[in-house]
């Protein structure tokens, strides 16, 4: 067991390229640039989206709810407590994995096999199973590359599809632009779920005056990652209420709205039963919020983390 752990760790070790045998190092040779390069720039920010304030609440934070059924199962992230990392977003790759490769013709991993170990499924464990769980306890709102739900099952409740239901007062709800839709059977390149349907509006109130439900039919019973979409913008709420219904009870989530659009966010992993009733398997989004916020977004809610149904030119 030693050698593959050596190995693992000479893996993990920064690299330094060395020049014609001297110890003097290339540092450009060890990052994402090519040798001669220009330096890549960063991202533009999204013109909707204004700078982060002093003070913003961070993306996700857990809510206590006078007269909520008590939390009994699930595993609700991020923790409750603070840490070094709260309020951070932490992008986070594996690296390697199943790759499609045009010489071969066919998926492949990117390395072989070293002392028994295959590295390119070697590092989304470690970083789903080890590094991810640590960023949340010390705070981190974590954006993984790769899904980290082990979970093979997906099941996405959109809006305006089965399982959706609005309820409220008339005028309440209205439409909310693009927003995520049904997947193709086999996504291309370039496809963006959150470009292929439309998303709802909800208008906001001091008080809980309505709500939409996401009701899942899950094919089985087990642990499921619970993430939310949403469209941002600045006139969104940045405490968007989300609860979510599993079998220890409920767990509750404020969310801002105001950044990270047209993406999957992750509430947390929780228990679920097959063919439970709905105070036990689904997602509520009510309307109360404490802010200046117009209006919540309503978009899709997805339970596990599924298998990949990405195509490129011999199959998915």
């Amino acid at each position: 067991m030693i050698r593959p752990l050596l190995a693992l760790l000479l893996w993990a070790v920064p690299c330094v390229a060395l020049a014609n045998g001297e110890d003097e190092p290339l540092p450009e040779a060890c990052g994402l640039v090519p040798p001669g390069e220009e330096p890549l720039v960063p991202v533009p920010r999204r013109p909707w989206e204004r700078p982060v304030q002093p003070g913003e609440p961070p993306l996700i934070q857990r809510a206590s709810v006078e007269g909520a059924v008590p939390r009994r199962g699930g595993i609700p992230l991020p923790r409750p407590r603070q840490g070094a990392l709260t309020g951070k977003h932490v992008y986070l790759s594996a690296g390697h994995g199943f790759t499609y490769t045009n010489t071969l013709s066919r998926w492949a991993t990117q390395r072989g096999t070293t002392e028994q170990i295959v590295e390119d499924l070697v590092s989304a464990e470690s970083v789903s199973q080890w590094l991810i769980p640590l960023l949340q306890l010390a705070g981190a709102t974590v954006i993984p590359i790769r899904e980290s739900d082990f979970n093979p099952a997906l099941v996405s409740v959109d809006d305006g599809g089965p399982g959706y239901a609005e309820d409220g007062p008339a005028g309440s709800f209205s439409a909310g632009g693009p927003g995520f839709g049904p997947l193709p059977a086999k996504l291309g390149d370039r496809a963006n779920p959150f470009t292929l349907g439309t998303s709802r509006l909800m208008a906001a109130s001091s008080t809980p005056t309505a709500h939409a439900e996401y009701r899942p039919t899950l094919p089985a019973d087990g642990y499921y990652n619970v993430y939310v979409g949403w469209t941002s913008a600045a006139t969104r709420v940045q405490d968007a209420h989300y609860v979510v219904r599993h079998q220890g009870g409920e767990s509750h989530f404020r969310a801002n709205q105001q950044r990270h659009g047209a993406t999957w966010v992750l509430l947390g992993r929780f228990y679920f039963r097959a063919g439970a009733p709905p105070e036990r398997c689904g997602v509520q989004v009510w309307n109360d919020t404490q802010g200046s916020g117009a209006s919540v977004s309503l978009d899709a809610v997805r339970f596990g983390g599924g298998m990949g149904l990405i195509e490129r030119q011999v199959g998915t």
